[in-house]
């Protein structure tokens, strides 16, 4: 049972069995439409039903927010025809970006940059590095005696 399946596998099998039929051609996938009446194939141009305006993508998000909607918060008036893809660029969907050009994104890279070492060189400065809290003061200079220390070692049990 087990050395049919590896002689089954070990076996050259046609490339179109391996990727399947759709891969087996060079040709790009088109979808296409039969008409079931008159067995007419045409192209799916990818509309939407009957008789249904072909609007423009258009993001709601870069729609004047200072024109009266009929739904502000959408961006959208009532009646107006929707994208048939109208989940994409709603006000809710994911938010897009335009490019910018290498030198603008240079530049503003170069504000962000001089800013934080503006901020960074004025705290520097201006911030006092002293200690927030007062020193300790031993008596007897610093304890090093009662701590076991001796002349040589003063310095270090002394807090300065």
């Amino acid at each position: 049972m087990l050395s049919r399946g590896i002689l089954r596998a070990a076996t050259k099998q046609p490339r179109s069995a391996l990727l399947g039929l759709r891969f087996a051609s060079d040709e790009p996938m088109v979808h296409k439409i039969v008409e079931p009446t008159t067995a007419y194939t045409k192209v799916n141009d990818d509309r939407l039903v009957g008789d249904y305006p072909d609007v423009k993508p258009e993001y709601f998000q870069h729609r004047n927010p200072y024109l009266k909607y009929d739904e502000q918060q959408n961006k959208r008036n009532t009646g107006e025809p929707l994208y048939h893809y109208y989940d994409t660029i709603d006000v809710w969907s994911p938010d897009r970006f335009d490019e910018v050009s290498d030198s603008v994104a240079l530049r503003n890279t170069a504000y962000t940059i001089t800013a934080f070492a503006a901020f960074s060189a004025l705290v520097y400065f201006f911030a006092s590095h002293e200690s927030p809290a007062a020193r300790r003061e031993y008596p007897h200079e610093g304890l090093y005696k009662a701590l076991g220390g001796t002349e040589g070692s003063k310095s270090m049990f002394q807090v300065s």
